[in-house]
């Protein structure tokens, strides 16, 4: 389509003088997460991560290999084991995810985030024109080409043309300050719930609600402590933990221990004892800890609050 001809040209003329601009920028330059971190962040296996991170090459016996550049960035590491993916790169890895999500098959993902790119200008992927402008260049190439299945990515929203809800919620999780993305609300849980920023914790996870960095929430459920403990001790909202483990580190969650209900002789030896028991639950009775009457002549109240618990081991 002619019309979109001069607009196409003047974006890639701008985002030439962007990437100029932004190449110093430690976004784009330094290494902050392993392909593996990266990969776990969007919900991607870190195999599939890494093909789009430094292309790959497919031999074939009868006919002529097929080879494909990368589409997400990577640097060198800064040291041997060393993180490979910069912030942007861990951007364009959302947006890669996210137009997998849709189903389409790996060459049209290509074709799709080739138009997104705006003639192969690097980083485009995460930058704010995507969002602004990527739904109406795809649909403009789609339809210009007939391509129907490309076509689909994208709706009609309010006058104009937005992407289909499956990229949109990803696109949503990236934050801009400037022409590139500064921020991403971590795309693997369905609510917002980690943020990660390059200049904030070294672009570490952090919980949006209390602050908390994720590793140390996992380093304690590694060691056996219960989600609720941690989220009390940080502030985070309990739900928000188990959501944040489940999807990033499963088998750290320790189970919850069932409650204990300790009862107090005022509250007698059967009555309410017997209800809370039939509702599944554990009770000790203070006759319990001191047996043959020895609990009717316990006056010091702060005594057995303090020496009972550990006694019984309540929780």
């Amino acid at each position: 389509m002619r019309e979109a001809e001069a607009p196409y040209a003047g974006h890639v003329a701008a985002s030439i003088r962007e990437v100029r601009t932004a190449r110093s920028n430690r976004r784009f330059a330094e290494p902050l997460y392993s392909v593996t971190e990266a990969a776990h962040l969007v919900g991607m296996a870190p195999s599939t991560l890494a093909t789009w991170a430094v292309g790959y090459e497919r031999r074939f016996p009868a006919r002529r290999s097929v080879r494909q550049g990368p589409v997400i960035t990577a640097v060198a590491p800064r040291h041997v084991h060393g993180p490979t993916i910069p912030f942007i790169g861990l951007v364009e890895a959302a947006v890669v995810q996210a137009f997998r999500r849709t189903g389409l098959s790996l060459q049209r993902i290509r074709k799709a985030l080739e138009v997104l790119s705006q003639g192969d200008i690097e980083h485009a992927l995460a930058s704010r024109r995507i969002y602004t402008d990527g739904a109406q260049l795809l649909f403009d190439y789609a339809t210009t080409e007939d391509d129907p299945q490309l076509r689909l990515l994208t709706v009609l929203g309010t006058g104009q043309r937005v992407f289909h809800e499956v990229i949109d919620h990803y696109l949503n999780r990236i934050e801009f300050d400037d022409a590139w993305a500064t921020g991403l609300v971590v795309p693997v849980t369905d609510r917002e719930i980690l943020r990660v920023r390059p200049n904030v914790a070294s672009g570490a996870p952090l919980f949006m609600n209390g602050g908390a960095p994720f590793s140390a929430v996992e380093s304690r459920a590694r060691a056996g402590e219960s989600p609720s403990s941690i989220a009390r001790d940080y502030d985070v909202p309990v739900d928000d933990i188990l959501d944040a483990l489940h999807a990033l580190a499963p088998t750290t969650i320790a189970a919850e221990p069932p409650p204990v209900f300790f009862i107090d002789r005022g509250l007698g030896r059967h009555a309410v004892p017997n209800r809370i028991r039939d509702a599944g639950h554990d009770v000790v009775l203070m006759s319990d800890l001191y047996p043959d009457g020895a609990d009717q002549y316990i006056d010091d109240d702060d005594e057995w609050i303090a020496t009972s618990p550990g006694e019984v081991g309540l929780r």
